[in-house]
């Protein structure tokens, strides 16, 4: 089942962010679905394809999330399967940084509009 994406909410920017030089470069968008408490990613780099981020675990400030990659199968049923995790605490200013494989840059998502 697809999640449900309000269209008419202010799309969440993504970015690449190199740890190196300590740049960003923009990623794509990301949408909130409020049924789930996820968020439909669409990076610039995969237009064709759905990634949707779950929170997995909260403890006091700090919250985890698993990036799922949902890809079809021919005949057969959608399949999801995990290719990244991430993180959003004090230190990341509340955005979620995330790991996505094989990707060396980290994905943000910028859930703090204010950066």
């Amino acid at each position: 089942m697809d999640p449900i994406v309000n269209k008419k909410e202010r799309p969440y920017q993504l970015w690449w962010h190199d740890k190196h030089s300590d740049r960003f470069l923009p990623a794509g968008v990301a949408f909130h679905n409020e049924n789930h408490g996820d968020y439909t990613l669409k990076l610039d780099i995969h237009p064709d394809q759905k990634f949707i981020l779950r929170p997995i675990s909260t403890l006091d400030d700090q919250t985890e999330y698993r990036i799922e990659l949902f890809y079809k199968r021919e005949g057969k049923a959608p399949l999801k399967r995990c290719i990244g995790r991430g993180v959003s605490n004090y230190n990341t200013n509340g955005n979620v940084h995330i790991e996505l494989n094989p990707y060396v840059k980290a994905l943000i998502l910028m859930l703090n509009h204010e950066e």
